[in-house]
């Protein structure tokens, strides 16, 4: 079926990107978004427990305790947590208009001072806009060039643990070096070794894959790890051989992300955003229609009372409704 597929836009003001930052100023600011990619932020980052957030966020910064190679170690919410609840709060209020699994490339047009999007079916539109604000510059093209490349990358190793028992460690830290710096132990013998390297480091072998192998391994052994001392090797005239094994680790697959967005200068209407979501939580908040409390909503002036054990998706449900979107819950 043929069809007009090219449409065009106009917003007041639009976001490039749907990092947590990116959605911090979605939501406080009330600015649509756009993105080629899902940016996730990292499983290695966590709030601190002494993190306070404005009861808008409706977002509790539950402190947990890990037990480490030295100690037991407090840590508030993760990074991820708030990510995956402003998501869902902005994606209600029709406030993502499309993400990665939608978007393949967006191209900046500096004589019209617009965007145009591509969908992965190869169908375009273009997005007018009076500011647009990137957070990520993946798959962005047309853009000015990069003044300050980012120098800093998180490499993230993903390892299944071998010949190894149950026991508490929950987190391996070394501070001492970027290499494998944190690693996150979890079930089903999986971990996951998070380093700090720059691009020339990248490229030395004793910062590859299997030089994280070997560290993690060591880590554990180091750690007080008990081994598996019982391990079957084979069956012969129906008699079993079995020894003791040392752990070990076998390297999945390697993530490298950039630490920061390179530097670019602004073009116009193309402004580039480089600010923390922690720097983002500390600036003022203006309530408007999409902020909520933990026992209720704000439209305007007016305060929603909402209680019970289905609260907030009784809140999701309201504002929902608000919206003019048909409530997808069962109340």
């Amino acid at each position: 079926m043929k069809g007009p597929w090219n449409f065009t836009y106009n917003f007041e003001r639009l976001i490039i990107g749907n990092s947590l930052s990116a959605l911090l100023f979605s939501f406080q600011h009330n600015i649509p978004y756009i993105s080629c990619r899902n940016a996730y932020p990292s499983l290695n980052k966590f709030f601190e427990p002494s993190q306070e957030f404005n009861p808008i966020y409706s977002f509790a910064n539950e402190t947990t305790e890990y037990q480490t190679n030295e100690g037991i170690k407090k840590l508030g919410a993760p990074w991820h947590q708030l990510w995956g609840d402003l998501g869902y709060i902005t994606s209600m209020a029709s406030l993502n208009l499309g993400g990665g699994d939608i978007f393949s490339s967006i191209r900046w047009d500096h004589k019209q001072q617009s965007i145009k999007a591509t969908t992965r079916h190869n169908r375009t539109a273009r997005y007018n806009a009076d500011a647009f604000y990137v957070f990520d510059d993946t798959d962005i093209f047309g853009i000015p060039p990069v003044e300050q490349p980012c120098t800093e990358f998180e490499v993230l190793d993903m390892l299944k643990m071998q010949y190894i028992k149950s026991n508490d460690i929950d987190m391996l830290l070394d501070k001492n070096s970027d290499f494998c710096q944190t690693v996150h132990k979890e079930p089903y013998c999986e971990a996951y070794a998070f380093s700090y390297l720059s691009k020339y480091r990248l490229k030395k072998f004793e910062y590859s894959e299997s030089a994280a192998r070997f560290k993690v391994a060591q880590m554990l052994t180091d750690a007080g790890v008990p081994p598996e001392t019982n391990t079957l090797i084979a069956v012969e005239n129906g008699v079993e051989k079995r020894k003791k094994r040392n752990i070990a680790c076998k390297h999945i697959i390697r993530h490298v992300f950039p630490v920061e967005m390179g530097r670019r200068a602004n073009d116009g209407k193309l402004r580039f955003m480089y600010q923390t979501p922690i720097e983002f939580l500390k600036e003022p908040i203006k309530y408007n229609d999409l902020h909520y409390f933990k026992d209720g909503l704000v439209i305007g002036e007016k305060r929603i009372k909402i209680s019970g054990e289905k609260k907030s998706y009784k809140l999701l449900s309201y504002l929902w409704h608000y919206l003019g979107g048909r409530s997808q819950f069962r109340l």
